[in-house]
């Protein structure tokens, strides 16, 4: 989850040693306090560290602060630390993340994509696709934000293609199909390895055997290589087909229940 946090809201900024559970702790880290932008929230705060605890990456973006939160279900304490006058108690507030956007009025819309990840390495290749993946995440304008990526991704441009917008109320439902068809890839996955992998063997086996091929025995296990071989690709044809018909059932299940414009 991600809060968009107006950037009139920080209230102030600093580097101090962060604490965390179990007496973990680290200097220098990057706090940021941020205000609520409702006036019955007047002089309450909430202190985000940077790269620490619950809290990831904290960007400014513009007219607003990027903050990645790595729980949904943990409540962000809000308390009174400005204008207080001595000796009196101040009640405390608790919001989830999604209670916060909707505070600062950004609530962000629901949706699945399809994402390619690249190698980012860094170097020549560093654009080279080396994976890609169905993700649940949220649209903030041309933004495209996701729990898996921890960082923004430009809709339509730079590999991520939304498949289909979705209520928050479903976020469960939507999270479960994506769970079943990921489940269901690492099977064949698995599948496609392990005979991509013997099928490697196979070719080293005929490699070496075609140097010895006039020796009957030799050739009598060539021969089998061979058979074996075209077996084995047969299989791998078939895994493709299958992987690719279950990425066909999911876009249709999903457009079937979803519609793709916001």
């Amino acid at each position: 989850m991600y809060l968009k946090i107006p950037k009139e809201c920080l209230v102030r900024q600093y580097q101090d040693t962060a604490f965390g559970y179990g007496g973990v702790y680290r200097p220098n880290v990057e706090h940021y306090v941020f205000g609520l932008s409702d006036a019955q929230y007047d002089g309450y705060t909430f202190t985000v560290t940077s790269d620490f605890g619950r809290f990831d990456t904290v960007q400014k973006l513009g007219d607003w602060y990027s903050v990645y939160v790595s729980s949904d279900d943990l409540p962000i304490v809000v308390k009174r630390t400005e204008n207080r006058e001595d000796g009196k108690r101040y009640k405390q507030y608790k919001f989830t993340p999604t209670e916060l956007n909707g505070i600062y009025g950004n609530e962000y819309k629901h949706a699945v994509a399809f994402v390619s990840i690249y190698l980012n390495n860094g170097r020549r290749d560093a654009s080279d696709v080396i994976e890609k993946k169905y993700m649940v995440g949220m649209v903030d304008g041309c933004w495209f934000l996701s729990d898996e990526l921890k960082q923004r991704r430009r809709i339509d441009t730079n590999g991520v293609e939304i498949l289909c917008h979705f209520p928050a109320s479903d976020t469960v439902a939507v999270d479960n199909i994506i769970k079943e068809h990921k489940k269901k890839l690492r099977e064949l996955d698995k599948r496609h390895t392990e005979i991509y992998c013997a099928l490697r063997d196979l070719e080293r086996v005929s490699f070496e055997l075609k140097f010895k091929l006039n020796i009957p025995e030799f050739a009598d296990v060539n021969d089998a290589a061979i058979i074996a071989k075209n077996s084995l690709e047969a299989r791998l044809n078939k895994i493709n087909a299958e992987i690719a018909e279950l990425d066909t059932e999911l876009r249709t299940e999903l457009n079937s229940r979803y519609s793709k414009a916001a």
